[in-house]
């Protein structure tokens, strides 16, 4: 059980890992090209929209003390693939990017401080360990996502980055509809 519920979690931490870093690998890119041509200082300011992270953080560590962590999986998993979906359809929409930001980054923290108050629970006198070996995966997925992005974006451009996080999305929500990880073992 302990070790299902690691792998499981460690899963979700690869890929919401994977996500983030599919979109902030790139946007640069996409806000430097047209029809924004933004500059240097201006594509680093995208980052501030980020700080909508910490709402979702309180809200998910909330949802984890009350035991909702199955909820707060998937709705984190949801908000997910909805980033890419907005990041797509408004790809020339400052506000649009914005939202996806903001969208993305919550349901990243949610899902981290969901995955984390599941992880630390399963061996409470171990939880070095079980961090770092959370954590690698995490790092392998943020690196996965990251060269995966900047190869399509290359290939097909702000399109094909919006579809490996949306696919990405699909793979947090399928799995996050059907397991269900206790908090404690």
């Amino acid at each position: 059980m302990l070790f299902r519920s690691l792998r499981r979690r460690a899963w979700f931490g690869a890929l919401t890992f994977a996500a983030f870093n599919a979109l902030w690998t790139t946007l640069s890119f996409h806000l430097y090209a047209a029809p924004f041509h933004y500059s240097n200082g201006v594509i680093g300011l995208f980052g501030l929209f980020g700080v909508a992270g910490v709402i979702a953080a309180n809200l998910a560590g909330h949802s984890a003390d009350r035991q909702r962590t199955h909820l707060a999986t998937v709705v984190s998993a949801v908000l997910t693939g909805a980033s890419f979906l907005i990041l797509y359809l408004g790809r020339n929409s400052f506000v649009a990017i914005a939202l996806g930001i903001i969208i993305l980054d919550a349901g990243m923290q949610g899902m981290h401080i969901t995955n984390q108050s599941i992880v630390y629970a399963l061996l409470p006198e171990s939880r070095s360990r079980i961090n770092s070996a959370y954590m690698v995966c995490c790092f392998i997925g943020a690196s996965v996502g990251s060269f995966a992005a900047g190869q399509l974006y290359a290939a097909c451009g702000w399109a094909g980055d919006c579809w490996l996080g949306g696919g990405i999305g699909l793979g947090l929500l399928v799995p996050a509809l059907i397991w269900r990880s206790p908090v404690t073992v």
